[in-house]
């Protein structure tokens, strides 16, 4: 069932718990993203991932940013429960390997929103548990 809900609320360009993508991350979204990436992560095999030279940890950020995007950095950490430099530096990585894009919110010139490339939606598609 949760997978159904994360293709559905991704095809409708939404968070799966339909609440618009700019609020703070919530404690239940939290809950949901580490639910349906459990079972990613038990449906992915591994050669999937790891044949990309991937890590888990980045399969994971980029199940989080898929779901919650655009997202910040911010928001991100405090989904990921890491400290922002740390995921500062695990988006610099996925974003110079063209999976993750960075783009200047147009409401705050202080905040860059992050989304995934097109590359990564295809990783995130082959690891789906669904």
């Amino acid at each position: 069932m949760g997978g159904e809900r994360y293709a559905q609320a991704r095809s409708e360009g939404r968070r799966a718990s339909g609440r618009p993508p700019r609020e703070l991350v919530q404690a239940e979204d939290v809950d949901w993203l580490l639910t349906h990436l459990r079972t990613v992560v038990a449906a992915s095999p591994p050669a999937v991932w790891a044949g990309r030279g991937m890590t888990l940890l980045q399969l994971a950020t980029m199940h989080v940013i898929s779901a919650l995007a655009p997202v910040s950095l911010t928001d991100l950490a405090q989904a990921l429960g890491t400290r922002p430099s740390a995921t500062s530096a695990m988006v610099d990585r996925l974003a110079h390997a063209g999976m993750v894009c960075r783009t200047p919110d147009p409401d705050n010139r202080r905040r860059v929103e992050l989304t995934l490339t097109t590359a990564a939606t295809k990783i995130i598609g082959e690891t789906g548990a669904d």
